[in-house]
């Protein structure tokens, strides 16, 4: 099986391990390119992984003469035309999963850039006011916190807003009342 990789997969945590288990199954190229460029160079794999940044449309799907999977190193797929792939007996598959905690975190910091007014702060700094000429931000203890889903990364948010000791309301008609319950979170 021929494997074309089209972004390289850096993550330490992650990357290695992919490559490895890749490699295992065929012959892998990695070669970061354009959708341009992958409309071209799909025609000779019977695998590849794409990016998010790559919209894997109609005319990619048919270029890819022997395809048989299309994989995206992201957790959504709706730069794939998945539909159309399918209808073609070309799996689709995703890293579901892989972002919830950095994706939660990074809420998390643009919260807490917000609330301490971090932007503005670190400008002031940078002239050279100091101490009581800066703008005082906001403490999270006690203050709500509002979530709509509780998926995967609402419910970590939840957990974060949780250690803040936030009081956390959320909605999220698609999952168990004992989401709620786990993540200490009023409906």
């Amino acid at each position: 099986m021929r494997i074309l990789v089209t972004i390289p997969l850096v993550d330490p945590d992650v990357g290695p391990q992919a490559m490895k288990w890749l490699s295992e199954v065929g012959d892998v190229d990695v070669r970061p390119m354009t959708t341009e460029q992958l409309r071209e160079a799909v025609r000779d794999y019977d695998a590849v992984i794409v990016s998010v940044w790559h919209r894997v449309t109609r005319d990619i799907i048919d270029a890819g003469r022997n395809l048989k999977v299309i994989g995206t190193a992201s957790v959504g797929t709706d730069h794939i035309d998945v539909e159309y792939a399918e209808s073609k007996g070309i799996k689709v598959v995703s890293a579901a999963g892989a972002s919830t905690y950095s994706v939660a975190e990074f809420t998390f910091g643009l919260l807490l850039m917000m609330v301490k007014r971090i932007p503005e702060n670190m400008g002031r700094v940078r002239n050279g006011e100091w101490g009581s000429l800066l703008t005082p931000g906001i403490e999270l203890f006690g203050k709500t916190l509002g979530i709509i889903g509780l998926g995967r990364i609402g419910s970590y948010v939840a957990s974060i807003a949780n250690a803040f000791r936030m009081r956390v309301l959320a909605y999220d008609p698609f999952v168990d009342r004992e989401r709620f319950t786990e993540v200490n979170a009023t409906s």
